[in-house]
């Protein structure tokens, strides 16, 4: 049995590719070829994964977020102020949710002054 952080080396059998067959004691599961670092636990690869697509869907997210500010022109007429600076940032944030009817906006944005 392998348990999460261990990589029993007995039940493996390397191939010439140098994939490992890596089985589950779970009803079901079929053995799978992953191909394991040296020293690197098998519970490892599932969590790099996980974060690669993770950040994939964060950056896409902002990205239609920029566009749909940008679709309603913040970028270009946009004044100079921080109540259209937030209200930019809100809309990006929101993402996909602008096009399903979230329409974000700042409108009093108090800016504590510097110390004379």
């Amino acid at each position: 049995m392998i348990t999460v952080g261990e990589h029993d080396q007995s039940n493996t059998a390397p191939h010439r590719d140098g994939y490992e067959n890596v089985h589950s004691e779970s009803p079901g599961d079929v053995a799978t070829n992953v191909k394991l670092a040296p020293g690197r636990p098998a519970a490892e690869y599932p969590r790099r994964y996980i974060m690669r697509y993770v950040g994939i869907l964060v950056v896409v997210w902002l990205v239609v977020g920029a566009i749909a500010a940008g679709q309603r022109g913040y970028f270009t007429h946009a004044s100079q102020n921080c109540a259209s600076a937030g209200t930019i940032a809100v809309t990006v944030i929101a993402g996909p949710l602008n096009y399903v009817g979230v329409n974000p906006k700042v409108t009093n944005c108090n800016v504590p002054q510097p110390s004379s």
